[in-house]
């Protein structure tokens, strides 16, 4: 990536976190308060991931990504490895609703959203298929059958959750990267329709939170902090503080 657009890139983060922080910090003082006499309690939280995620953007950076590319195997055990989490948010496997959904794996204090992983997963995975089927890609079995079936299995398994926001990401993520790699349109857009009307047709859609990190606390105002940040007026979920630092940070080094 050119300094300049990486630096562009590296502003638009840095005004999407100053502008969280900002919210944040209004939001949740009076229940700061209230809840731990301390009016900044989630503001110095958030200060905490912001740090660990500076961390993992460091280690992201000076890690060249083709070292991650060429060990054997690492991307499908990391798309398998999501699939599973992803199965362990629903109730028979120990999952717990929040706000009416079942996207939360609770991990102690944290609970952890595999759907924002899977999310990105799909982006990897269909980048390591595509770029090893070289021309094939413009084949209807490798280029078209095997990308919509790695998308449908993250696909079916979010949207039973539900959560109809984060499957129309993974299917429009998922085909941008196909038409990237050089599959046909004429094979892309008849599947894209296909996928939408399917999806669209689930009588469970509702919209997507977009959260990786989920900081629960009792009554705290929530805050959905990147993916849904032109709709923050209506997003102040009763119960939940969100995080997305972790997210941003990976996808700017997976864009790399």
């Amino acid at each position: 990536m050119r300094k300049s657009a990486l630096f562009a890139f590296a502003l638009v983060v840095a005004a999407l976190v100053a502008l969280g922080l900002i919210v944040l910090s209004s939001a949740s003082e009076a229940n700061g308060v209230r809840l731990h006499k301390d009016a900044y309690f989630f503001l110095k939280r958030q200060f905490i991931y912001l740090g660990a995620g500076i961390v993992v953007a460091a280690v992201a950076a000076v890690v060249d990504y083709h070292r991650w590319r060429d060990v054997p195997g690492l991307a499908w055990f990391a798309y398998i490895a999501v699939a599973i989490l992803l199965l362990f948010v629903f109730p028979q496997l120990g999952g717990r609703a929040i706000n009416g959904s079942y996207r939360w794996i609770k991990l102690g204090p944290v609970n952890l959203q595999p759907s924002e992983f899977a999310k990105l997963m799909t982006v990897i995975i269909l980048a390591v298929w595509l770029d090893r089927a070289a021309w094939r890609v413009e084949l209807f079995v490798k280029g078209l059958v095997i990308p919509c079936l790695l998308i449908a299995v993250y696909a079916g398994l979010v949207i039973k959750e539900p959560d109809f926001g984060s499957v129309m990401v993974i299917g429009a993520a998922g085909g941008l990267v196909m038409f990237v790699a050089g599959v046909r349109l004429r094979h892309i857009i008849p599947a894209g329709l296909i996928g939408a009307a399917a999806a669209g047709g689930n009588e469970h859609g509702v919209g997507n939170h977009g959260q990786l990190l989920h900081i629960e606390g009792n009554d705290v105002l929530g805050l959905l902090f990147v993916q849904d940040i032109g709709n923050l007026g209506n997003q102040f979920v009763h119960g939940d503080i969100s995080f997305m630092f972790f997210y941003t940070i990976l996808c700017s080094h997976s864009a790399t």
